[in-house]
């Protein structure tokens, strides 16, 4: 049986990696997952992840970069993501659904079909729910 694959959103790397995290205690719960499923981490998350308040605290950047460099883990490129998510996230924006630029990535890395992904490990149901219902993904 082939091993499930997992997008990774922000969120759950940040709760992961800063013990202060809302989210800290469930994330450490899940961290198992990410030895037992091949990781999609999109180049976005990184920028959002790798921000100046993380990068402050050494430990929590030699754990991520340590989950990084697994065999599992994969880079997702976003180049051909890019122009219709920055207008997409305008045009929400404007129409009264804020949703960030990254989120809007992730919709779209998560509803392309060419990408296998069987599951979203988020702390923010709300921005991929439709989705990931739509796409018959599983939110962990």
């Amino acid at each position: 049986m082939a091993r499930r694959t997992a997008v990774i959103d922000t969120c759950f790397w940040i709760a992961l990696c800063v013990s202060n995290d809302q989210y800290h205690q469930q994330a450490l719960a899940k961290e198992e997952l990410l030895y037992s499923l091949n990781l999609i981490v999109p180049w976005p998350c990184l920028y959002e992840t790798l921000k100046t308040r993380f990068v402050k605290n050494p430990m929590s950047v030699r754990a991520f970069e340590r989950l990084l460099q697994r065999p599992n883990v994969e880079l997702a490129d976003d180049v051909k993501y890019r122009d219709a998510a920055y207008r997409e996230t305008i045009a929400w924006a404007l129409d009264g659904r804020p949703i960030s630029l990254v989120d809007v990535v992730i919709r779209f890395i998560l509803n392309d079909v060419n990408i296998r992904k069987d599951c979203l490990l988020t702390f923010n149901l709300p921005d991929f729910v439709d989705v990931c219902r739509k796409r018959q993904i599983e939110i962990l």
